[in-house]
């Protein structure tokens, strides 16, 4: 009997020790899952705590631009989209705020504090009110332009090879020599090109006249002083040239003088260039148009220079490199120009 009870004893402690060992075994395991699980934890806050400072520090490093619009036109959305893409997809670290002018508002007050708030290294506009917004405040910030027709007409820039001062950018204004080479080649019997101009635009007929003696073509020139020259120049052009370039200048073309312009080109069989998609739509035999994306392009790589260091005003003003093709067939069956099928083949927008 007692050996039988010691027996019975030895087994109920082994079975004590063996239950002793597992809950070892288990609490050892929950103390290695705990250190995995604060391990990990920490990792994370750590990594989480890295990233935050990087992005801090990316945002304390980086330059601030302010691009200013005044309106939310398709053209105005394409030409910040061209800059802002341009922009994030440098390696310069840029920080982008946007003011858009609203009428009736103190824009120039409002504008001036977010200048002072931000401290930009760059301000970007959108069209030339945007720029005369910006140029009023003389702040002294680099300004670069987007989407702008005539700079030096308007008084930003004193010339385009070298603008000087704090202001260039991207202009909507197509070199004139691309200008005459395409109207020479859909109407291949031009030899003189006629242009209105007026004191504003007097620098463009020097430009033009330059450029068209290497493509064998005259320029013909009449000066318009006021409205009532047009009918005048307009005759006289239509009697001795083969065509008619339009150049953008408000003194010259208004709804009604555009209008009786191209009446004129009917009656004479004088074809007319013009300078936007509504006037090739109205009658003239072409135009060719800018795809203002690409011009924010090339305002934004403008940007880029300026906070790598150069220079404002050491950046010349940059034209359209590849506009797009508008063409009027009705047009050039009325006039009975034979225009090459390819040039409707490629042209964005033809009008029947």
């Amino acid at each position: 009997m007692i050996a039988t009870h010691a027996i019975g004893k030895q087994k109920n402690y082994l079975n004590s020790q063996r239950v002793t060992s597992g809950e070892h075994w288990i609490l050892h395991k929950v103390k290695i899952i705990n250190i995995r699980t604060v391990a990990m934890a920490l990792f994370f806050i750590v990594v989480v705590t890295i990233t935050l400072f990087q992005s801090e520090a990316r945002c304390a490093d980086s330059s601030s631009v302010i691009i200013i619009s005044d309106d939310n036109r398709n053209s105005t959305q394409r030409s910040i989209k061209g800059v802002r893409q341009t922009l994030e997809r440098s390696d310069i670290p840029v920080r982008i705020e946007y003011f858009e002018a609203v009428p009736g508002r103190d824009n120039k007050a409002a504008l001036s504090k977010m200048v002072q708030q931000t401290k930009p290294k760059v301000l970007v506009t959108v069209g030339s009110r945007s720029t005369r917004l910006a140029i009023s405040l003389e702040s002294g910030i680099p300004i670069i332009f987007t989407s702008v027709l005539n700079p030096v007409l308007s008084g930003f820039v004193s010339s385009y090879d070298n603008p000087g001062g704090m202001v260039t950018g991207a202009s909507l204004d197509i070199d004139l020599g691309m200008q005459i080479k395409r109207f020479s080649e859909l109407v291949p019997s031009t030899k003189k090109l006629g242009i209105l101009y007026s004191d504003k635009t007097r620098y463009i007929i020097d430009q033009a006249r330059d450029i068209a003696v290497q493509q064998s073509v005259r320029i013909i020139g009449y000066k318009v002083s006021s409205q009532k020259d047009v009918p005048i120049g307009v005759d006289s052009l239509t009697s001795s040239c083969d065509g008619i370039l339009a150049i953008p200048d408000d003194l010259i073309y208004t709804p009604q003088s555009t209008k009786f312009i191209l009446l004129e080109s009917f009656r004479s069989k004088v074809p007319v260039m013009g300078f936007s998609p509504s006037f090739v739509r109205s009658g003239a035999l072409f135009a060719l148009i800018v795809e203002h994306k690409f011009v924010g392009i090339q305002a934004g790589l403008l940007v880029l220079k300026v906070l790598k260091g150069t220079p404002v005003g050491q950046l010349a003003v940059t034209t359209p490199e590849a506009p797009y093709l508008y063409l009027n067939k009705n047009t050039a069956e009325k006039l009975r120009i034979d225009i090459a099928s390819e040039y409707y083949n490629v042209a964005m927008e033809v009008y029947e």
